[in-house]
């Protein structure tokens, strides 16, 4: 599956909920999202669309030393935003839009689409049966202060977001 307009990269759940915007200040955050809308020229990364833009945080893995690196920030519409959730996505009973949406971005059949989604939820799976180290150098060579939630302390924490949201 080649030419993706959108990988999906599930995060693990022992890293739910320690993402970059409940670890810097509103204020930082507020410039890391205008600063990715303005590269992206104020349309989605994905599919072009103007118009309202949320901020998306692109992480890469490093399987063999288990870290999770913050990459780079991302401007996407809202219906795209959604397809890097797609375990929110199916908690709410929305997968099968996702599917839909997914296919038509990467110009794929319903069918090649499900063989990505499911891939990508065996990773996820895998992946969060190991504790994660986060690697913020992005944050820091924006010289933006953050706090970090101790490893050890992430899966608890995730396990009370998730409580609170139900």
């Amino acid at each position: 599956m080649q030419n993706l307009k959108i990988h999906i990269d599930l995060v693990p759940k022992t890293c739910w909920f320690s993402n970059v915007r409940s670890q810097v200040s509103s204020s930082d955050w507020d410039w890391l999202r205008k600063e990715a809308y303005k590269a992206a020229n104020h349309k989605c990364e994905v599919c072009g669309a103007k118009g309202r833009l949320e901020a998306h945080e692109i992480w890469h893995y490093d399987d063999k030393k288990l870290i999770q690196k913050l990459h780079s920030i991302t401007a996407v519409c809202k219906p795209c935003h959604e397809l890097y959730h797609l375990g929110f996505a199916s908690l709410q009973g929305k997968l099968p839009q996702a599917i839909r949406r997914l296919s038509k971005v990467n110009s794929w059949t319903i069918e090649m689409t499900k063989e990505y989604v499911d891939i990508v939820f065996e990773v996820w799976m895998e992946r969060s049966r190991k504790n994660w180290t986060l690697d913020l150098q992005f944050l820091d060579d924006c010289d933006i202060k953050y706090e970090l939630i101790a490893k050890n302390d992430r899966l608890d924490f995730a396990e009370k977001k998730l409580k609170s949201i139900k």
